[in-house]
């Protein structure tokens, strides 16, 4: 009759099918298993990407308080440095006198 052969026509049609329902499911389970390995890869990447971002701003701030600190020590180091000119100017020139009373003595 005409439903078995129908019938017979849809059970061979799904026979058929079988096989490329079969390579599109593994098709299907290797873009997923990509994907999951691309989700992945890409949370791994965000949360390096992240660490970097707040390592750059420790460096940032770093840098900065180094600046600070240089800006606050520059009068400080110009004065010590005056001062230290000063008086090995000073020694100098008790020592070019001293040397010279000496040096008039012994003669």
């Amino acid at each position: 009759s005409i439903l078995v052969g129908k019938e017979s026509e849809l059970a061979k049609l799904i026979t058929d099918a079988g096989p490329a329902a079969a390579e599109r499911i593994a098709a299907i389970e290797a873009a997923q298993s990509d994907l999951d390995s691309a989700t992945a890869a890409s949370r791994k990447a965000a949360e390096e990407l992240a660490e970097t971002k707040r390592a750059a701003a420790q460096a940032k701030a770093a840098v900065q308080e180094a600046q600070r600190a240089l800006r606050e020590y520059e009068p400080r180091f110009a004065e010590a440095t005056k001062e230290r000119d000063q008086r090995a100017s000073d020694l100098e020139n008790w020592t070019d006198y001293n040397v010279a009373c000496f040096e008039l003595l012994a003669a």
